[in-house]
């Protein structure tokens, strides 16, 4: 809930105030039909990456990795994601962190959703998606209402601080990894001692 909670806040960021960022930094001094085309093209670009990420580099990964070193990849990727929009002087800088925010989100979601719903028992699976969708959505709610102050003190806090908070949702997220490789461990050792 955690790591969702986070990474959510930081993508809400990202979105609050992205066509404003684009015509700020990202296409200075252009007229607003151009931006406006830019834009939507950039949104694109994320659109289609986490389409293919989520169809075709998803279930490749699923066959070699556990869903919690996913989830670590996918924060890294976010954060890297985050962080390049941040320092982006440029179109092509936008298009990269575009990619790797899209990579991110499409592998960080869907393992963390499935994550959530083995930490309980099959009779509170339901209850705990309603409090993980809750805890996500209050994320995007908070995080775009205080975008915009962020950004009316300089165009790239937004994405200064959504980097900061990826960067920190890596901690729980490997901490997710160890407990998870831990676990699966020891659950291996059991099984090999039953007669």
């Amino acid at each position: 809930l955690i790591i969702a909670f986070v990474t959510q806040f930081g993508f809400g960021l990202l979105i609050g105030i992205f066509p404003l960022y684009s015509e700020a930094v990202l296409f200075p001094g252009i007229d607003h039909k151009t931006i406006s085309f830019a834009v939507g093209l950039l949104l694109a670009v994320f659109g289609v990456g986490q389409l293919i990420t989520q169809v075709i580099l998803l279930p490749k990964m699923l066959q070699h990795y556990s869903d919690p070193m996913i989830v670590v990849i996918g924060v890294l990727c976010r954060t890297i994601g985050m962080f390049v929009f941040a320092i982006a002087l440029a179109p092509l800088m936008g298009s990269v962190a575009a990619i790797f925010s899209a990579v991110g989100g499409g592998l960080l979601m869907p393992p963390l959703t499935s994550l959530i719903t083995k930490t309980v028992i099959p009779e509170f699976r339901g209850a705990i998606l309603g409090v993980y969708q809750s805890a996500t959505n209050l994320a995007v709610i908070f995080s775009t209402a205080l975008s915009g102050v962020l950004f009316a003190i300089d165009p790239t806090i937004p994405f200064w601080v959504g980097g900061v908070l990826s960067f920190v949702s890596l901690f729980p997220a490997l901490f997710l990894w160890n407990w998870s490789h831990t676990h699966q461990k020891v659950k291996n050792e059991d099984l090999v001692m039953q007669p």
